[in-house]
């Protein structure tokens, strides 16, 4: 039943980020296509990942990698105007590294156990 709920909701969220992206923002169907997948993917992956994102605590190991990603991405969205095809164009960089990131989460959470590295701590740091 949740997993129902949670494809349910993404799908109508993305599909209501889409519908109104091309009604109020762009004419470009594309664009607003593929914003309305990064965003029920966005959603969809977050409800399933939510406890592993959670998990990092505050930990300064966790935090600044958390940090870099947000700088990152600000930086590189920054540059574009007010227009809507601006705005659409931002939205969907955002989007993208987004779920980018959550792709990578899920990678790392469903590795086998036999394919971790043997003999790592978890916690360490690695500049030190």
């Amino acid at each position: 039943m949740r997993r129902a709920l949670t494809i349910g909701g993404s799908a109508v969220f993305g599909l209501a980020v889409g519908v109104g992206t091309h009604r109020w923002m762009v004419a470009d169907v594309l664009l607003a296509g593929g914003l309305a997948l990064s965003a029920a993917l966005s959603v969809g992956l977050y409800v399933v990942l939510r406890p592993y994102l959670r998990a990092a605590g505050d930990q300064w190991q966790t935090k600044r990698w958390q940090m870099a990603f947000i700088v990152y991405v600000l930086v590189v969205t920054l540059p574009f105007g007010d227009t809507g095809w601006d705005t659409a164009v931002t939205l969907l960089l955002l989007g993208t590294a987004w779920v980018g990131m959550l792709f990578g989460v899920a990678i790392v959470v469903n590795l086998p156990a036999d394919e971790r590295p043997q003999g790592t701590d978890v916690n360490a740091d690695a500049a030190d």
